[in-house]
Order: structure tokens, then sequence, then C-alpha cells
């Protein structure tokens, strides 16, 4: 399957560049082979030009070369024509990119071989690999030049990878497939969206054309109104034709009140009151229109602030602890509070249990007194815990059970100290049965079965 030398117009192709290589043919086409020169003369004979010439090519270069350019638009014989004579006026760099797609195992054909289109394609990734290999070895050759001749020497056309996709896919469609069968409104599509965006695009080639105008022709005015910062970063980007039209329009109208503005400014004060009260109000009505048309520009061309990025979080804070779900059941989220809330105590319990018992160790190693039993400045007496369990059998009040817990931390019984706390964070009868089997086991006494709370 052959594609169009005009594929070309999607890539490398751009208007100035079609007008070199044009000119270039047409200009020195004389000097090119019998066979090159006769395929020119057959193709641009089919040209229609205005003032009853028969031969083409002996029209004004200046007359001639538009009617060419546009015919390469629309036709592949003129095309090829124009790109053949092009390639033999190239003879060194045809035989340096030659040699270079040799050394790299590359099929080479030449243009009279592809006829009327190319017979493959090169993705944007493996035109640049190659144009950048080359240029590396020959940096003194024209970019475009280069990719041209990659493109003529190997018969592959540069092409979006998405298209490359397609039609290769349609390539290997067999002729009797049904999809053929819609392939004409599927083209008819096709065409009608290449139209609409080209459109679009030239409205924002040609907005951007205008912005260029506005900043280049009226500096010093933009200056005038402080509008300098805020005009240059006003941006063409993508948009309908319609809505571009209207931009280019009011972008225009911008250019020429600050041109107007600039001129009565600058004009020579006038010698008489009338005079310069007309002035001063030709200036107020061009201000007027100035500060209209740049506040309708300001908010249609002025591009959106970049989003700010989320704040990096502090290392040193903690995040905040979550929140329990509503939706649990009532009973494990009470459980899971109280839970918490025990936890919590236990941990405040042991770590003044621990300050205390360093003051009383420190206290007691200062007097040379008993480490087991200190009277503290703040009346807080620490006892041997079968001392505690002793009095604990006869009465069974809660500053004794608080008394023997922490005797319990004092003498390192923390499993016991554990047990006792849990039970008295939970106030429940003290000890349970289970407790006072755990108590027991470490203080060498049975408390007295009892159901009395603190």
């Amino acid at each position: 399957m052959r594609s169009s030398f005009r594929v070309l117009d999607l890539s490398i192709m751009q208007d100035d560049y079609r007008d070199k290589v044009v000119q270039t043919a047409l200009e020195h086409y004389a000097q090119a082979a019998p066979q090159t020169k006769h395929r020119l003369e057959n193709a641009l004979s089919r040209i229609n030009i205005k003032g009853g010439f028969r031969n083409p090519l002996t029209v004004p270069l200046p007359l001639l070369k538009p009617h060419v350019i546009q015919a390469t638009k629309q036709s592949d014989s003129v095309w090829g024509a124009i790109l053949n004579a092009w390639l033999e006026l190239h003879k060194n760099l045809q035989d340096n990119v030659y040699g270079f797609l040799v050394s790299r195992g590359e099929s080479v054909s030449k243009i009279e071989e592809l006829g009327e289109g190319f017979t493959d394609y090169w993705t944007p990734e493996e035109m640049q690999e190659a144009h950048a290999a080359f240029q590396t070895q020959n940096p003194d050759f024209d970019d475009d030049d280069v990719k041209l001749m990659l493109c003529c020497l190997t018969g592959r056309a540069p092409l979006a990878l998405i298209w490359v996709k397609w039609l290769r896919e349609l390539q290997d469609l067999p002729a009797d497939s049904p999809e053929w069968d819609s392939m004409p409104e599927f083209v008819k599509v096709l065409e009608h969206s290449i139209e609409r965006n080209r459109q679009a695009r030239e409205g924002t080639q040609r907005l951007r054309r205008a912005l260029e105008t506005l900043i280049t022709q009226t500096s010093e005015e933009l200056d005038h109104f402080e509008y300098s910062s805020n005009v240059s970063e006003w941006t063409a980007e993508a948009r309908s034709t319609a809505e571009a039209g209207k931009l280019v329009e009011e972008v225009e109208r911008f250019t020429e009140h600050l041109k107007k503005h600039a001129g009565i400014r600058q004009s020579p004060q006038p010698a008489f009151h009338s005079q310069d009260l007309k002035r001063r109000k030709e200036l107020e009505q061009e201000e007027k229109a100035i500060k209209e048309t740049y506040r309708y520009l300001s908010d249609r061309l002025t591009p959106p602030p970049a989003p700010e990025p989320p704040p990096r979080p502090d290392p040193g804070t903690k995040s905040a602890k979550p929140q329990s779900d509503s939706r649990q059941p009532a009973d494990d989220s009470s459980s899971q509070e109280g839970t918490d809330r025990r936890d919590a105590d236990l941990m405040d319990q042991e770590s003044l249990a621990h300050s205390q018992q360093d003051n009383t160790k420190s206290q007691e190693r200062e007097k040379g007194g008993d480490p087991i039993k200190t009277e503290k400045s703040n009346n807080l007496t620490l006892h041997a815990s079968k001392e505690i369990a002793t009095q604990l059998q006869g009465n069974d009040r809660k500053e004794l059970w608080h008394g023997l817990l922490w005797a319990f931390v004092y003498e390192d019984e923390l499993p016991a100290a554990y047990w006792l706390a849990d039970a008295l964070a939970q106030s429940t009868p003290i000890p349970s049965a289970r407790q006072k089997g755990q108590i027991s086991s470490y203080s060498g006494f049975s408390p007295p079965e009892t159901d009395a709370q603190y």
C-alpha cells in the first residue's frame, strides 16, 4: 500500500520549507538529468496558469511558484516530480545519506521507484533517532534537508505513531473484509475532522502572530499603562476557529488604540486652550477604549494559575489519631474506648511509680535509710507487698490496694502490678478470682474473698 507524497505535509513540510524546496527545484531544474526534466515538465503541464503560457516552465518564477506550491498540496504527480528534481540537485547530501543508510543495513530506493507515493513509514522516534545519528556524523547539513533525504531514499514517510498503527492494520485487513464497506463514510468523517482542526490551528497561529505584533509595536505604550508584565503572559492556546477569530480582531483593535494614544500623547502641547481640551478629550477616549479592551483580553488570554502543590508534612509532627468510625457497633466502640483509657491510666501510673521509686531510692541512699519503707514529703508511704497483703486481710481499704500496686511496681513485680491496675481502672469488684490468683503468686498471700468495691 502506497501513501501519498502529501503525507509529508503532516510532519516536516511546513510552509516555509515547502517554499524553499519548490523554489530550488524550479530554479535549477535545467541542471537535472533529461529524464528528471521530462518528468517535471509533464507534471507542470497539467497546471492551469492564466496568461496563455503553453509551457509552464517559461512562466516567470515569481508568477509560477505560487501555482506549483498549491499543486503540490493537491497532486502527487507534481509533488513527486518536484522531489525528484530536488533530490538530484542535492547530490552531496544524497551520497552521504546513502552511505549512512547502507551502513545501518537500511533498504535504499530511488525516487523513481516510489511512483506516486511512499511505501512505508517512520515513527517520530525512528525518524528522530536516524536524523540525530546522521547529524552527529555530518553536522553541516540542514536539518529539514536531512529529514527529507531520509524519506526519499528509504521510501518511508514520517507519520505519528497512532497513524502508523492504523495504516499497518489496514494493510493487513483482507480485501473481502466487511470493514472496507464503511470506509468511504469513515474517510468523510476523517476529512471533516482534519479541516476543522486545520482551521483551529490556523486561528491559533493568527492569534499568536497578533500578540507578537502587539508586543513589538506597542512596547512603550504598554509600559506607560503598566500592562507589559501581564500582556507578556498572554497565551494563544488552542481555541475554536470562531473564538480565535474574535480574539484576533480584539488584539488588533487593542494595538491600534495603543498606537493612536501614543501619537496623541507624544504630540506637541497645543498653544490654545480649545486645542488642549480637544487633545485631552481624545486621550480620554483612547484610554477608555484601551482599558476596556485590556480587561476583555486579559480575562480570556491570561493562563490560569498553576495549582499549588500540597504542603509537605512536617517530619516532627505526628499525624492526628483517626477518629473512630461511628458506624461501628456501640459495644465495640465502648470496649475500645475503655481499653484505651485503661491503658493510658496504667501508663501514667507506671510512669509516676518509677519516678517515685527513683526519688525514694536516691533519698534513702543519701540518708542511709531502709529503701523498703520510707515516708516521703508528699505523705505517700511505700511498704513491702507482703506487709500490705497482711493488712488487706483485715482491712479492705482502697488506699491499701493502691499501696499494694505501688509496692509491686517498686519490687519490679510488674505482671502483678498490671493485673491489679487493670482491676482498679475497671471499677470492678477487687480483686476478681482470676486476679487474686495472679496477685497471690507474686505476693505470697491470698486476698480475702470479698466483693467490696472501692
